[in-house]
């Protein structure tokens, strides 16, 4: 229990400074491509599995996606911003180290960003979201790549940003310092164990029993895992 008040404390203070990251250049792409893998229609029903502070359900809501989305996180101030953000998507606090609470078959397309990593066993969630998952429906994943590198996405940032995108980056340096912070501790909790990078052979062997195929987003920072979509 003890474990799990400080783990969700560190998620609750992460979000306080989480939105900086909407800012950068190779986030936003990261999102586009979750959202172009889903190929979502109008009428669907999304998971976004550990949902953070919304930021998913708002690209896929300003990019005209109508249907219904439900998301789920184990932070409950990532779920407080991320209801203020996106007052039409249904939220609820999950483990998804658990069982989820949701029916067999219940959803036509499941996503998750940087969440696989901090799961204690990513493979029974990705079984239990498999449950869930409609026979044709497809799940896509962003999670880190062993190795992940903070400068590279920092960097190539500044190298893609217009002047104006430059200048935006100065009121954000507080929050960045704090996101540094985070993902600091973030990397200590992976040389210890508790969180995992994935290197190409530990993803692929996780990827092997749910039949997803690997790419790469985030600057090259990420491994992309989709399944599914079949007809």
């Amino acid at each position: 229990m003890r474990g799990n008040v400080l783990t969700q404390g560190f998620w609750n203070f992460y979000a306080l400074c989480y939105d900086a990251l909407v800012e950068l250049i190779p986030y936003q792409q990261m999102m586009a491509d979750v959202a172009a893998s889903l190929e979502l229609e109008d009428g669907m029903t999304v998971m976004i599995a550990g949902c953070g502070t919304g930021n998913l359900e708002r690209y896929l809501l300003d990019h005209g996606f109508n249907g219904k989305i439900v998301a789920v996180d184990f932070s409950s101030e990532m779920l407080r911003i991320a209801g203020q953000k996106n007052p039409g998507v249904t939220y609820a606090w999950s483990d998804l180290s658990k069982r989820l609470d949701f029916e067999d078959r219940m959803f036509d397309r499941i996503a998750s960003v940087n969440v696989l990593y901090t799961l204690p066993d990513p493979e029974h969630a990705l079984t239990e979201m498999t449950r869930v998952l409609k026979e044709h429906g497809k799940m896509v994943h962003a999670t880190p790549k062993s190795g992940l590198s903070l400068s590279s996405i920092f960097f190539s940032h500044l190298r893609q940003a217009s002047l104006a995108q430059w200048v935006e980056i100065v009121p954000m340096l507080f929050s960045l310092m704090l996101l540094l912070v985070c993902n600091l501790i973030i990397f200590e909790k992976v040389k210890t164990g508790h969180y995992q990078f994935f290197s190409k052979d530990e993803v692929e062997s996780l990827s092997s029993g749910y039949g997803l195929s690997l790419d790469e987003t985030y600057s090259d920072q990420n491994w992309l895992l989709t399944a599914g979509g079949m007809s």
